[in-house]
């Protein structure tokens, strides 16, 4: 019988129940295109990666448009905290 990846994940090296690796990604996001994590989350779900996406800015779209974007940058304390926070859960050591 063949699995999709995020099944051999689930089954483990062994054929035992395992968690799938966490990804703290912390990246920039875009709306429109793939940049960051707008484009790195999705593959790595797929593959059965459990991700927590922390994004440093949200733009409008990638910055090298002759036109220019919107958004702004997360404050830097922002990001200290949800990393905190998901320390205080005691999640953080998973990934």
């Amino acid at each position: 019988m063949r699995f999709g990846p995020a099944r051999a994940f689930a089954l483990g090296a062994r054929g035992f129940a395992s968690r799938p690796p966490a990804v703290l990604s912390i990246q920039s996001h875009v709306c429109y295109g793939a940049a960051g994590n707008s484009a790195a989350v999705f593959p790595m779900r797929r593959l059965g990666v459990e991700v927590w996406p922390v994004n440093t800015v949200q733009f409008s779209n990638h910055t090298q448009y002759a036109e220019g974007w919107e958004g702004l940058p997360t404050p830097t304390e922002q990001i200290g905290l949800l990393a905190k926070g998901i320390e205080r859960i005691g999640a953080l050591g998973r990934c």
